[in-house]
Formats: structure tokens, C-alpha cells, sequence
């Protein structure tokens, strides 16, 4: 572990007496070892006692681009194993173009933050990010949501709405759960990415999407 973490939770021990709570100390090679469960009242003076024991000239630090420690406004993909370095060239190759983009991986990987990271450094930067889950979206509403409405294209439609695809105009959108995708909604899905265009729900109008 590096040596710039002062405090851990340890879990599933119980301090007997000093001389445990030094052994441990040894162990994980900590400032400090707060134990399960936590006296929350001598909490804050701990934090506040490791603080002051830090070096002064300790500072987190932005890294260059390019580095294996990738850093964006608010949001920093770290790696530095073989399969993370091509994964992050891919990326910005990428980022580099407007071309549909397909993330795979099991759940919790960070496929969003990629997302994020690919959106932060594209020609659209400027533009909106827009995440979609589909897998939390009712089945009747998902065409509704992503591609708009009209007011009157169906029971409680009181009006316009612009969708998913529209407000993520001159930005980025995710598609978060893609596989969750109605199967009559695919060729309409296809259309958009095909020929960056959809029709509204009720709407007679072709949109343009960039």
C-alpha cells in the first residue's frame, strides 16, 4: 500500500488491549486503526491529529495527460496495467472523432465514468452529458423518453416533450443497460445512430441529432 494513507477501517477485529491495537498498527502499516464500532464523539480529533501529522508538502496533484493516472474535471480513471493502458488508448482515439462508441463489461467496471472521461475530451466537451439507464425505465414509456413526444400522441400526453436524444444535442449521450432495449425499438435505435435522425412519438417532423 502506499505510504500517503494514514487512516484504515479495520473490520472484524476487536482490540483486547493496547498492545493489540500496536500489532495491528504494525500490520497494515497505518497512522492510525479505527475500529468497528466507531465512537463517532473522538472521531473527528483522530482525523484531525493524522491531518496535522502529514507532510506539509504532500499535495494531491493533477497528473499530465497521457499519464496512467488520467485525471478529468471532477472525475479520474486510474490504471497502469497492460489491458487498462489499451483500453485508455482506444479511448482516445475516440474521443478524437464522432463515432458511436461500445462499452462492455461486467457490472461496476466503470463503464460510465469511461463515458464520461471519452465526452470531457471530445469534440462535443462543451456539449451536454446524458445518461440513460434503460433498465429503469418502464417498458411503455422508454420510446417516449428517449426519442420525445408530441402533445396528444397518446393518453396523457398534455404536451411536448423534446426526449433523451434531443436535450444530448451537440454533447454526448449514454445508453446505459442497451440490451434492455425493446426489440421493435432497435430499428429506431439503429436509425438514429445510423443516420442521426428520429421522428417524436406522434410527429410528423424528421430531427436531426449531431
Amino acid at each position: 500500500m502506499e505510504d500517503t494513507i494514514h487512516a484504515r477501517l479495520a473490520s472484524h477485529y476487536r482490540i483486547i488491549n493496547t498492545d493489540s491495537s500496536r500489532e495491528i498498527l504494525g500490520l497494515v502499516k497505518a497512522g492510525d486503526v479505527i475500529i468497528k464500532d466507531v465512537e463517532f464523539a473522538g472521531l473527528s480529533k483522530r482525523i484531525a491529529k493524522l491531518i496535522g501529522r502529514a507532510p506539509a508538502t504532500r499535495k494531491c496533484s493533477r497528473r499530465a495527460p497521457g499519464s496512467d493516472h488520467q485525471w478529468s474535471p471532477g472525475k479520474m480513471v486510474v490504471g497502469s496495467s497492460h489491458g487498462m493502458r489499451e483500453v485508455m488508448a482506444l479511448a482516445r482515439k475516440a474521443a478524437k472523432y464522432r463515432v458511436n462508441v461500445l462499452i462492455t463489461g461486467e457490472s461496476g467496471t466503470g463503464k460510465e465514468l469511461l463515458a464520461q472521461w471519452i465526452h470531457q475530451r471530445s469534440v462535443g466537451s462543451e456539449g451536454p452529458f446524458v445518461a440513460v439507464n434503460l433498465a429503469a425505465i418502464p417498458s411503455d414509456l422508454v420510446e417516449s423518453t428517449l426519442f420525445g413526444h408530441e402533445k396528444g400522441a397518446f393518453t396523457g400526453a398534455t404536451g411536448t416533450r423534446v426526449g433523451k436524444f434531443a436535450q444530448a444535442q451537440g454533447g454526448s449521450m449514454l445508453l446505459d443497460e442497451i440490451t434492455e432495449l425493446r426489440l421493435d425499438l432497435q430499428p429506431k435505435l439503429l436509425r438514429v445512430l445510423q443516420e442521426s435522425e428520429f421522428d417524436r412519438v406522434g410527429g410528423d417532423r424528421t430531427i436531426r441529432r449531431d
